[in-house]
This record gives C-alpha cells, structure tokens and sequence, in this order.
C-alpha cells in the first residue's frame, strides 16, 4: 500500500486557490483529500507540488499562511486577467522575493559587504521625474546622454556600464 501523508486539508484548499484553480479542475482524490475524507498518497502529493506550485514544505504548514499584499501589477491587457493569471503572477512574484531573500541574507553574511549609500532613500510620494533624477545622478547618466543613445540596445549598454560602476 502507497504511503499517505497526513495534511491539513485547509492547506491543500489554500494551495489550490492560490494557484488559481477550481475544485473540478484538481483531481478527484485530490479534492476528496482536500475535503478531509482521504489522506494524500505520496506520490499524489508530489504531483500537488508541481500543479499548484508550491514547495513539498508548505504542504505540512499547520495553518495556510497570510497572503502577501498585492504587488501592482502593470502589465496590460486588452480584458480582465483570470485567477489562473493572477496566479502565475503571485508564484512568479513569491519566487523573485525568496530569491531576493537569499540574496539579502549572503550579502549580509559577507564580512567585506558595505550598503550602497541610496537604497531606500525614495518613496513613491516623491513622484516619479523626482525619483528618476535621483537615479540618473546615482548612475551619473543625464536626459542629454540618454538622448544621444541611438537605440535601445545603445541606451541598455550605457545604463548598464553606469550601473556597474554604481556597484549595483
């Protein structure tokens, strides 16, 4: 007989609503385990991991964690995005903040690590024009040579060298 393991059945129903999934569209065993009539086969379990994008840990959280507030989204689209959408943008985001976590955590463990002198020194009430003169002179890139840049690719090589030269 396959192993089971033992999950909060909230955690499966909070996993497949975050990825944007209905009852029907999860499997039939899944949905009776979700439904606290079933354990979860192993092997069921590790298929939830990849569908509902969620690491095997989170599966054996107690309770389901708070959700994030809503990162802006500004992407367009010509009509309103779907759950499935907003889903796949939600583990995009959850992906980029642990990665951004980790880093964080290795800079700070480098003993030679020293902040860069600007970060966090803006906020959104400043407005933008204010915040992108803040960067051009961080960078030391003035609207003349971003003007002069003769395309994209031209304008991308020339904030990405000052950039470099930021320490960024």
């Amino acid at each position: 007989m396959a192993q089971a393991a033992q999950i909060n059945p909230r955690i499966l129903s909070w996993a497949r609503e975050t990825a944007g999934l209905s009852l029907e569209e999860a499997a039939e065993k899944l949905a009776q385990a979700e439904r606290g009539e079933r354990a979860v086969p192993t092997g069921m379990l590790e298929k939830a991991v990849a569908v509902y994008r969620r690491p095997l840990i989170a599966f054996y959280l107690p309770e389901p964690p708070r959700r994030a507030p809503k990162t802006e989204d500004f992407r367009t689209v010509a009509r309103a995005p779907s759950p499935r959408g907003d889903a796949m943008l939600d583990a995009l985001v959850r992906d980029v903040r642990a990665r951004q976590q980790l880093l964080k955590d290795a800079l700070l463990d480098d003993e030679e690590f020293e902040p860069l002198p600007f970060v966090a020194t803006s906020t959104m009430s400043e407005g933008a024009p204010a915040i992108a003169a803040k960067i051009r002179k961080t960078l030391g890139v003035t609207q003349a040579d971003q003007r002069r840049a003769a395309n994209n690719t031209t304008l991308f090589k020339l904030l990405r060298a000052a950039t470099e030269r930021a320490g960024i």
